[in-house]
């Protein structure tokens, strides 16, 4: 019996009794009836008050119910409090179910093909000459078959091709290969058949294999289109397969295949122009592979060191060349930084949670003198943590999906792997997972604490003041807070240099108002070299006579395209040609230096004086000179060969500075 009427009888019908402490008051705070009956059942089990000998029936679900519907009650008193928390917390899920959905495909989504533990692909590498990750030539690829590790190796290029016969000529992304290529991924057409052995580089085949896609739309799906031809390059290829819908390579659309071919003096070991594939035998680990590709490697160094000296075959996992390992190294600590995002919104949420305890501890102290045992009252503040991190969670979701195409926008574009990202079925599963485990996180330790010692002196001291406890747990989680957001800004701080110094560094070049064009010339439609030089003249005089084009110029590879052709070097007075040289090298028009505004060091540009019936010129650039003449301050007057021995003199008429054509960083 309590002062002023009885405890369980029926309450005075007089109007609502004010809340408590701002809260919410007694009546509503527990119903008379089945709270009632708990407490009385509690109390038989050794609670500090009620009825020894009383139970009445409470299942788990009941009071489970009444906290999340008493927790949902709360929030919607509290609606300021609550839009804080909900943001701070849809800030941190957010992002981490943003970046998840992003990095998830870079660390942790295996390659779309069989096994793909076992698809490794095989870079040459010279380190003398500051080659990393160098193309391979078709002896290479058939010599490290061989190896005992491996199963299978195939060699492959990509060239755009123009498809014509069927309205207006369009260029197509397609790829040679070798008639490995299909077998060594493991993926073969659904339709049709995959290349043979008689179709290989010597024999000039004239057979091609069409991606669904372009089966779907150019022949309407028609099975019947084996046989056909198709017409690419002004050549007629007869269609011998179709590959499965969706079928790409490294994530890169492809819509023709066709026998890779190549002329004789393409085939020599010093012609490093291919890219390799190859599938390891079932329990032979990487390394395993790369031991026996060196060793490989060695031998045929010693067999042909004129072409072979310091290159050496390097096995790595076929996923790294969608993503390599610097990436993925930015990628986890970007991961990192987004959990300490997470940590920080935990952090806040549970110092608000502390500090709207200070309000609700008389809250606390009623529950518990009327026989609400501690489990209970923690069992209430999780329901409402819980339900906080659903909201936040549900924020946090839908603000990812909308952050995802920013981040597929802003990506790389050597990166297409990051295009098919979105947040699908496993990032909601782990946006739920995060969101149920930092309810969990921020709500047990206030929880913990706001529910700790006797609660029923609270009583009469919750006007008085709160526990030291709670203050030394809110300083802790203020200073935890301050000390993740300082590693938080100085990763960022450290990355952010990092970036700015990658796009502030000189390429070499004037990128300001610079614009390219690819144009591909069909080889039936203009077969001969005249053709194409009157082609190219044409549409350079043409471009020149335009009022808004200060100038223009033709160039074979664009800088900061991602690629480069090397061929080796010889020079004139050499009298040892044995040690292995190779240098990049195209081909541009006059003007190209003026185009670009690439300054010249020493000699001339090109002219137009300089064309097939004049002397052969070149111009070099400072890397050039200082690895193969370090002691010529000007290297104007000498002369260098490119290529084989049929290959002509080229008389060096000019030094340019350094041109990036790689990568901003290489």
């Amino acid at each position: 019996r309590a002062a002023g009427g009885d405890l369980f009888g029926r309450a005075p019908a007089q109007a609502d009794p004010a809340p408590v402490d701002g809260e919410i008051g007694l009546p509503r705070l527990m119903p008379l009836d089945q709270p009632f009956q708990e407490a009385i059942a509690r109390a038989a089990a050794g609670n500090k008050c009620g009825t020894p000998g009383v139970h009445a029936p409470y299942s788990v679900e009941m009071a489970l119910a009444q906290d999340f519907r008493f927790a949902a009650r709360m929030l919607a008193r509290n609606k300021g409090w609550t839009i804080i928390a909900v943001l701070a917390l849809a800030l941190g899920l957010g992002v981490n179910v943003a970046i998840y959905s992003v990095v998830g495909l870079m660390l942790w989504t295996p390659l779309p093909y069989p096994h793909p533990e076992q698809l490794v692909y095989i870079p040459q590498t010279n380190l003398r000459r500051g080659f990393s990750r160098a193309g391979v030539s078709l002896r290479d690829t058939r010599d490290w078959a061989s190896a005992s590790t491996i199963a299978s190796t195939a060699a492959y290029q990509s060239r755009p091709m123009a498809i014509s016969g069927q309205g207006e000529p369009q260029h197509l992304p397609a790829m040679q290969v070798t008639p490995e290529f299909f077998a060594t991924l493991g993926v073969m057409p659904v339709l049709g058949r995959a290349f043979t052995s008689a179709e290989s580089p010597e024999s000039a085949s004239r057979v091609a294999i069409i991606s669904h896609e372009l089966w779907q739309g150019m022949y309407r799906g028609d099975p019947a289109v084996l046989g056909r031809d198709i017409r690419l390059d002004g050549r007629n290829y007869s269609i011998a397969g179709v590959m499965p819908e969706g079928f790409q390579y490294l994530y890169e659309r492809m819509d023709v295949w066709i026998p890779l071919s190549l002329e004789p003096s393409q085939r020599e070991r010093g012609v490093r122009s291919l890219n390799s594939l190859a599938r390891l035998k079932p329990g032979v680990s990487v390394a395993q592979a790369g031991a026996q590709v060196r060793s490989i490697s060695e031998r045929i160094e010693q067999e042909d060191p004129k072409t072979s000296q310091g290159w050496r075959g390097a096995v790595r996992p076929l996923a790294d060349r969608i993503i390599d390992r610097g990436a993925r190294a930015a990628a986890r600590t970007m991961f990192g930084a987004m959990g300490l995002v997470l940590l920080i919104a935990c952090a806040n949420v549970a110092s608000l949670l502390l500090a709207r305890g200070a309000h609700r501890r008389r809250e606390f102290a009623l529950r518990a003198s009327l026989g609400a045992g501690r489990g209970s009252l923690i069992r209430l503040q999780l329901a409402e943590s819980l339900l906080l991190s659903a909201l936040g969670g549900a924020a946090g979701v839908l603000s990812a999906v909308w952050t995802v195409p920013l981040l597929k926008r802003i990506a790389p574009p050597d990166m297409t792997i990051l295009q098919t990202a979105r947040v699908d079925w496993n990032a909601l599963a782990f946006g739920l997972g995060l969101s149920l485990l930092t309810g969990i996180v921020f709500g047990v330790i206030p929880a913990w604490l706001l529910t700790g010692g006797d609660l029923a002196p609270r009583l009469q001291e919750a006007s008085r003041g709160s526990s030291g406890g709670r203050h030394v747990m809110l300083k802790s989680l203020v200073a935890g807070e301050m000390a993740l957001a300082l590693v938080l800004v100085a990763a960022s701080t450290l990355m952010i240099r990092s970036l700015v110094r990658q796009f502030s560094m000189d390429p070499g070049f004037d990128k300001t108002n610079l614009m390219a064009a690819q144009v591909l010339l069909s080889t039936t439609r203009y077969p001969e070299t005249t053709q194409v030089v009157d082609f190219y003249s044409r549409t350079l005089d043409n471009l020149r006579h335009d009022g808004s084009i200060q100038s223009a110029a033709l160039v074979q590879t664009i800088p900061l395209g991602g690629s480069n052709r090397y061929s080796g070097v010889r020079f004139e007075g050499e009298t040892d040609a044995k040690q292995d040289q190779i240098a990049g090298d195209m081909i541009v028009s006059p003007g190209y230096f003026q185009t670009m505004r690439i300054p010249l060091l020493a000699g001339r540009d090109f002219t137009e004086a300089d064309n097939a019936d004049a002397q052969k010129v070149a111009i070099v650039n400072e890397t050039f000179l200082k690895r193969y003449w370090p002691k010529t301050p000007n290297p104007v007057g000498r002369r260098v060969r490119m290529g084989g021995e049929q290959a002509p003199w080229l008389t060096v008429v000019g030094l340019t500075r350094d041109v990036r054509h790689t990568s901003p960083i290489d």
